[in-house]
């Protein structure tokens, strides 16, 4: 048995306190598939009391004291006995956190661990660990640790992992954890900055032959879960979600609408190499005559098969209705739920009306039809019969995202359906073109304080100002020069390719405009008069944002010197060049800047970022 660990009663301090008497708190959070809506996990996390009360503080206190090993021992007790306690976790795993420190001690062994777990009745099945961050200063040691642990059946989840980082990534290659958490800025970031969606693709491939699937933390606004689910990342975790409580809490109504949203965003960019006849990306259910099975069966069917989320109903091969999960222990579920529907036929449990489609109407068509229905209707199946009304299969949203997220990664330059813009497999081709010509010249531009922005005006007005700046950029890029090709490369981010440089005047132009047009069109009177934007939190302080500005950077080809030019060069140092502008005039007006610098084919991303420090 695992007692707790003794601390000398001289240990007067609020830290030795704490652990002496285990005044922690725990709390969870659940990790949702914004698909279907559902709880996969939860990540447990331990609180102190005043002043140690925030994870941080409390453990960096511990470590400071040379006293982490006990406190993360005190913290696991405390969580293992309260997940003990709780009754309505229907086997759902929990996540408690661990640190390599934790992992690399000599007294962290798979027998330690598990002997813990079974002190309180529990398993390996219930409880997993999330190591906290993929790096130690001893990685040899951390690697053997960790491969221990996991040989002795004990699940993982690895924090802060980032696909850009190799060392990261060999990891999660050795390893093989159930889950990896991506950084919260990366998360954050995602929508405004190409290359992340690219690091995000390619581990996304290697990781799904691997059986680890990402977890994007931090979630916090709609637009990042729309750019999560277009990159084909499910599982989420953050405020918009749910907040960490007490008790395990329900998935937030705002996060129910927001995921519907993404999808339906997503489904109505559908491209032509995705659109098909429905019949061809339907399965076969699970089917029952009506009047055959009743409840105490069906029960049974869906007990004894965890992968059956529905069974259609079907008299003579013809559909009637339809039985959905979710549906059938919603209404067996309760006190008396099951008793009164026991022996009654499924039939009675039936959607007599489910959505209905013939198997050669177009995936594009259905997938508009069935992001139409009432909320608590959008993910069930839809049923699909031939010409004579027989059944062929049924569908279900997550086939249509599956399909949809596939060719998107296919053909990421399809048109955006806000702006009407080409993207960004586009943009680089175009690049490439002009550069094989030796005559190229890019401009990118970013609105700054965009997010900001989105949170005090809603997403509505935040399209009305990506609209108004993509009409502005066609517009006087158009009147400048006319061999200019648009595009758009992230949401609030667009891209002009052109033979013809851009004159400083046209740039101008733009930064003026937006400035006075957002003013009078995008924000209050006395938005302007303050020059900020002022959003309570949850905590009911008050916030100042200040107003969005737009950065623009302009490169050519005179400004490389080498003549092996790729577009990956060209891109991250106009990005670069960007980004510092944007960071160097946060809070002032629109502006532009004009590389000046001679550029090589050889320099690196730590060159770049000397270059842009000594700049």
């Amino acid at each position: 048995m695992n007692t707790p660990v003794p601390l000398e009663e001289r240990n007067d301090s609020e830290l030795g306190r704490i652990l002496r008497n285990e005044r922690f708190t725990q709390l969870f959070q659940p990790i949702v598939d914004a698909m279907e809506q559902r709880t996969v996990c939860y990540e447990v996390f331990t609180r102190g009391v005043y002043p140690l009360e925030s994870p941080g503080d409390l453990f960096r206190a511990a470590r400071g004291a040379g006293l982490l090993w006990e406190a993360e021992h005190c913290a696991r007790r405390t969580a293992l006995r309260r997940i003990a306690t709780l009754r309505d976790l229907s086997g759902t795993i929990c996540f408690l956190n661990i640190s390599p420190e934790a992992v690399c001690d000599d007294r962290m062994t798979p027998r330690y661990i598990l002997g813990s777990m079974e002190e309180f009745g529990l398993g390996s099945d219930s409880v997993g660990l999330e190591v906290t961050s993929p790096v130690h200063e001893a990685p040899r040691t951390f690697e053997r640790k960790l491969l221990e642990l996991t040989s002795a059946g004990i699940i993982f989840s690895l924090d802060d992992a980032d696909p850009s980082v190799e060392q990261h990534m060999k990891l999660l290659d050795l390893l093989r954890p159930v889950y990896a958490k991506l950084p919260r800025k990366l998360v954050h970031n995602l929508g405004r900055f190409d290359m992340g969606q690219q690091n995000i693709r390619m581990a996304l491939e290697t990781l799904n032959n691997n059986g680890t699937t990402l977890v994007a933390k931090g979630l916090e606004d709609r637009d990042e879960l729309e750019v999560l689910i277009s990159l084909g990342i499910r599982l989420v975790q953050g405020y918009l979600v749910a907040r960490p409580e007490t008790k395990p809490p329900e998935i937030q109504e705002e996060f129910e609408s927001a995921s519907l949203r993404a999808a339906a965003a997503l489904l109505a960019t559908n491209r032509a190499e995705s659109d098909c006849p429905v019949g061809e990306v339907s399965g076969m259910p699970m089917v029952v005559e009506k009047g055959r099975v009743n409840c105490e069966e069906m029960d049974r069917i869906f007990q004894d098969n965890p992968e059956v989320d529905h069974a259609v109903v079907v008299v003579e091969s013809k559909p009637v209705g339809l039985v959905t999960r979710t549906g059938f222990y919603l209404n067996t579920g309760g006190r008396f739920g099951y008793s009164v529907f026991q022996r009654e036929t499924v039939d009675a449990l039936a959607q007599p009306d489910p959505m209905i489609t013939g198997d050669g109407v177009r995936v594009t068509e259905v997938s508009r039809a069935a992001m139409g229905r009432p909320s608590h209707r959008v993910y069930d199946p839809v049923v699909v019969v031939d010409w004579s009304g027989d059944l062929v299969g049924t569908v279900t949203v997550k086939n249509l995202l599956d399909r949809t997220i596939d060719a998107e990664r296919k053909n990421s330059g399809a048109l955006d359906p806000l702006t009407d813009l080409p993207g960004n497999v586009s943009v680089r081709r175009k690049l490439t073109e002009a550069i094989a010509l030796k005559a190229f010249n890019l401009i990118l531009t970013n609105i700054n304080g965009f997010r900001a922005f989105n949170l005090v005006h809603g997403f509505q007005n935040g399209d009305r100002m990506i609209l108004m700046l993509a009409e502005l950029v066609k517009k006087h890029v158009g009147t400048y020069v006319r061999d200019a090709f648009t595009g758009q490369m992230g949401q609030d981010r667009f891209a002009v390719v052109s033979f013809t440089p851009v004159p400083g005047d046209c740039l101008d132009t733009i930064c003026r405009e937006f400035d006075r047009r957002s003013a009078s069109l995008l924000y209050t009177r006395e938005e302007q008069e303050r020059g900020t934007m002022e959003l309570v939190t949850r905590s009911g302080s008050m916030v100042s944002f200040p107003l969005c500005t737009v950065s623009i950077a302009a490169t050519g080809n005179h400004n490389y010197s080498d003549t092996e030019v790729s577009p990956a060069l060209v891109l991250d140092c106009a990005t670069s060049l960007l980004r510092k502008h944007s960071r160097d005039n946060a809070g002032e007006k629109s502006g532009f800047v004009f590389d000046a610098r001679i550029r090589r084919a050889r320099t690196n991303s730590a060159e770049l970022a000397l270059q842009d420090q000594l700049s």
